[in-house]
C-alpha cells in the first residue's frame, strides 16, 4: 500500500551528508520543528537530555551557590543586628516602664502622705475647737447642729 504523504527525511541524515542512505523522519520534535528516524529521535533527545542536566542545571547549581553563600551570611548578620536591635528595645522599654511605675509609686505617696497630713491638721483644728467648746461650755444648739449638720427635735 503506497503513502502519498510527502516523505520528510531525517535532519540528522542529512546533516551527516548520507543523502543517499537517509533516512525518512518519521519523527517530528516539537521544539525545533525538525523530523528525525527513530536511532536520531532517541540522540536529540539525550543530546537534550545533556543540555538540560550539565548546562542549566549545572548553571542553576552554580548560581544557586553564589547566591546562598554570601546571603547566607549576610541574612545571618542582618537577623542577628535585628535581634539585638529587638532585645535592646526590650530592655530599654521594661527600664522607662520601670521608672514610670516609680515615679508613679511616689507621687502616689507623695499624694496620699499630702491627703493624710491635710486631714491630720483638718481632725486636730476639729478636735481642739470641740475641746476649747467643752472646756468653756460655751456652746449651744446651733453650734452642735452646725458642726454636725443635723436638727434637734
Amino acid at each position: 500500500m503506497a503513502c502519498a504523504a510527502p516523505l520528510n527525511r531525517c535532519a540528522t541524515c542529512e546533516t551527516l551528508g548520507n543523502e543517499q542512505k537517509s533516512k525518512p523522519g518519521i519523527l517530528l520534535c516539537m521544539g525545533c520543528r525538525k523530523h528525525f528516524c527513530s536511532k536520531h529521535m532517541i540522540q536529540h533527545r539525550e543530546h537534550l537530555a545533556d543540555l538540560l542536566e550539565n548546562g542549566v542545571v549545572c548553571e542553576r547549581n552554580a548560581l544557586l551557590e553564589k547566591i546562598s553563600a554570601p546571603y547566607d551570611e549576610q541574612w545571618s548578620a542582618t537577623i542577628k543586628v535585628q535581634l539585638e536591635t529587638i532585645n535592646n528595645w526590650e530592655l530599654d522599654t521594661i527600664e522607662l516602664i520601670k521608672q514610670s511605675a516609680m515615679r508613679a509609686r511616689k507621687e502616689l505617696h507623695e499624694t496620699a502622705s499630702k491627703e493624710y497630713e491635710n486631714l491630720s491638721k483638718q481632725f486636730s483644728m476639729l478636735s481642739n475647737e470641740l475641746n476649747t467648746l467643752l472646756e468653756n461650755e460655751s456652746y449651744f444648739e446651733n453650734d452642735i447642729c452646725a458642726d454636725i449638720d443635723c436638727t434637734l427635735r
